[in-house]
């Protein structure tokens, strides 16, 4: 997983879930609110958010959100948006990653 500090408040992953045998890989963004718990949202997939106590709880807690949207879309047959692994890392060139576990 890649994860970029922009701020204090504001952090980027990109975050993989295993559906059905097939890897999904979405954008995520975490945001720090008013009341200190991190939001974390996935803005290519609609209604796709949680939150948590803490980065690692959001983070957490956004890939059952992933899962279940996932799986969701392709319960109804819905089209999913798919986001080239290419592309999304190009819009990231201009800021420093680090490789972390979760």
């Amino acid at each position: 997983m890649y994860m970029s500090q922009i701020g204090d408040e504001i952090s980027q992953r990109l975050l993989s879930v295993k559906v059905n045998g097939e890897t999904y890989t979405y954008r995520v963004v975490f945001e720090r609110d008013e009341d200190g718990r991190i939001v974390a949202d996935c803005p290519a997939l609609d209604g796709c958010y949680t939150e948590g106590r803490t980065l690692e709880e959001a983070n957490e807690m956004m890939k059952d959100a992933l899962q279940l949207t996932i799986e969701s879309y392709l319960v109804e047959g819905d089209e999913l948006p798919l986001v080239e692994y290419e592309r999304k890392r190009a819009k990231f060139n201009n800021h420093i990653f680090t490789e972390s576990q979760s």
